[in-house]
């Protein structure tokens, strides 16, 4: 517990981040932005707002949240994954995985969001990519409160996360499609109001570049640096 208390604390880039969406998200709630929904269009990721010229969305859209729930849920996992993965990898790096997590989270869903999933907000990108990072550094960590390896539970996200974007009805993916549909049928049509090709593109970003990161081993020299970054965050 202590252990991940300092953890915590020592965690600057990851509080930054969440208080920076916090701080987004209350001003959208407390009314501060009066123009919310010009505001979600502004800045929300979707077809018709790259069409009016918003590039920015690519990014913008991963700062915003539909919903207090939204904002605490990833806020949470941002926090739980986020300062494990700052203490190893440096500020630096944690840049790198949030770009790519919310870039590839975007791609996906513009290509497999479907219709009825068009407007896209929020950092679940970043945190899907954040979580299989880890799941690849530390594949024998325990997922708690989940008995299961931290390998296992990426396998799980990625495939769980591919299965529901592509039987999602609005993409009309011939075979899969028809699963979503009966799933509908069931009561089950929620399930696809989740924007679960931001999840899988996020996840096989944070696949891919935990994989990167492994391709060589560790020197001496990166040893003895973050041995010193660690030495000066105690000083603190």
């Amino acid at each position: 517990m202590m252990r991940t208390l300092n953890e915590w604390k020592r965690a600057r880039w990851t509080w930054v981040l969440v208080l920076s969406l916090a701080v987004i998200h209350s001003g959208l709630a407390t009314g501060i932005v009066r123009e919310k929904t010009e505001f979600y269009q502004t800045f929300g990721l979707s077809r018709h707002g790259l069409q009016e010229g918003h590039l920015h969305s690519f990014l913008t859209y991963g700062l915003i949240h539909a919903s207090w729930s939204h904002l605490l849920c990833n806020a949470l996992l941002l926090l739980i994954m986020g300062a494990k993965l700052e203490g190893w990898l440096g500020a630096k790096r944690m840049s790198v995985i949030a770009l790519i997590g919310i870039l590839g989270g975007a791609v996906f869903h513009l290509v497999f969001g479907g219709r009825s999933t068009d407007l896209l907000v929020g950092a679940s990108g970043l945190v899907m990519a954040q979580l299989l990072v880890f799941c690849t550094l530390s594949p024998e960590s325990r997922m708690m409160p989940f008995p299961i390896s931290a390998k296992n539970l990426g396998i799980g996200v990625i495939i769980s996360s591919c299965i529901l974007m592509l039987i999602n009805p609005a993409v009309a993916i011939p075979g899969f499609s028809q699963i979503g549909i009966l799933l509908t049928q069931q009561g089950l049509g929620d399930w696809f109001v989740i924007g679960h090709a931001c999840h899988f593109g996020g996840a096989l970003c944070g696949l891919f570049y935990g994989r990167w990161l492994m391709r060589r081993p560790i020197t001496l020299k990166e040893l003895q640096k973050q041995r010193e970054r660690k030495q000066e965050r105690c000083m603190d």
